[in-house]
């Protein structure tokens, strides 16, 4: 009979998968923290970090096209406010290097996957296309040759770097598709004008101004408007006390008008 990857029942598994915390079918283990699922090798991915890999890779040309219609508008920060001179919107550089990033990594992966598929690529003639159909291309090629992708060793590739451009690393094929994986999570967070943080939709306790915010890996509540701070847990404990309050407030406020007279 097949073992499961992780091998005899009972035991930890041998290899997990190196999305770790993103992975869909990640354990939690008693102290908090989080694996991977396991998986038949090392140093890859499970089953269905694979398959949302393959469905990542086939939506990045729509989504480069996504970006390119947002790179003149303003974001959340950069709001327009009424009664002021609207001055020349600017284009916006994080969307430009997001759009950088999967152009340069798209077409670094492309290439090796193609030759040992015996793909037609031209480095020459790709290098001479418009970004947006080199990207289409190079997206087109690892989507229906994800396994081949996952197979690369470590190479030399060149990767794109908001510090330094493009540069040359060693890397494997996981490592190209985690990269990408993370790129199109970044890409969505910008079409959709969300940066992972969480607007609550109550007033701030201290100031009552509709600016509370949880960013994004924090486990604070912050006030926008006042600066006020509190720790999640002791923001609920307010907020139920506050409630409270509220609902022995709540008969006096219903009281009947008077009729016109």
């Amino acid at each position: 009979r097949r073992r499961p990857p992780g091998g005899d029942r009972g035991t930890a598994p041998a290899h997990r998968c190196l999305r770790c915390r993103q992975c869909p079918d990640h354990t939690t283990t008693p102290d908090g923290h989080r694996h991977g699922a396991a998986t038949a090798a090392p140093d890859s991915l499970c089953t269905g970090c694979e398959r949302r890999a393959g469905h990542t890779l086939a939506e990045l040309p729509r989504l480069y096209t996504e970006l390119e219609t947002i790179i003149g508008l303003r974001s959340v920060a950069g709001e327009h406010v009424s009664g002021t001179p609207e001055p020349p919107t600017p284009l916006r550089l994080d969307v430009l290097a997001v759009q950088a990033a999967l152009d340069a990594t798209l077409t670094a992966w492309a290439q090796p996957v193609a030759g040992r598929c015996r793909i037609g690529w031209d480095p020459a003639a790709m290098a001479r296309l418009r970004s947006g159909p080199r990207v289409h291309r190079a997206a087109h090629i690892l989507s229906l040759n994800l396994d081949a992708l996952l197979r690369l060793p470590v190479i030399l590739v060149r990767v794109w770097t908001a510090d330094h451009g493009v540069i040359t690393v060693k890397s494997s094929g996981v490592d190209g598709v985690l990269r990408l994986l993370a790129l199109h999570q970044r890409g969505r967070h910008l079409v959709t004008g969300g940066t992972g943080d969480a607007r609550l939709p109550v007033p701030c306790p201290q100031c009552e101004a509709p600016a509370l915010v949880r960013r994004n890996g924090s486990a604070q509540v912050t006030c926008q408007a006042c600066g006020s701070s509190w720790p999640e847990t002791d923001y609920r404990r307010l907020c139920l006390i506050l409630a409270d309050d509220y609902r022995t407030e709540l008969p006096a406020r219903r009281r009947p008008r008077r009729a016109a007279a």
